[in-house]
């Protein structure tokens, strides 16, 4: 069973990205949550790429969401500049 409280500590005060007390509660949660869905025994390395690999696909989709943002921001400022 997954705890909220443990992911909320991967996010709050105390260790930061990068240090090692944050890595490891990631790939421990990684684990807890991807296993159940694999036939094999992942590994920590397996957990650590899965967990790259998901932070990756979202920074491309928050990127994604601002340059549509940008768009949207420029297109409604150029609709105001040729209505004036």
């Amino acid at each position: 069973m997954i705890r909220v409280d443990k992911a909320e500590n991967l996010s709050g005060p105390g260790p930061g990205p990068g240090r090692p007390e944050t890595n490891e509660a990631l790939v421990d949660l990684t684990l807890e949550v991807w296993q159940p869905l694999y036939q094999r025994q992942l590994s920590r390395e397996d957990a650590r790429q899965i967990a790259e690999n998901l932070t990756g696909f979202f920074r491309v989709l928050l990127r994604w969401k601002a340059m549509n943002a940008a768009r949207r921001a420029e297109e409604d400022s150029s609709g105001d500049l040729v209505a004036a």
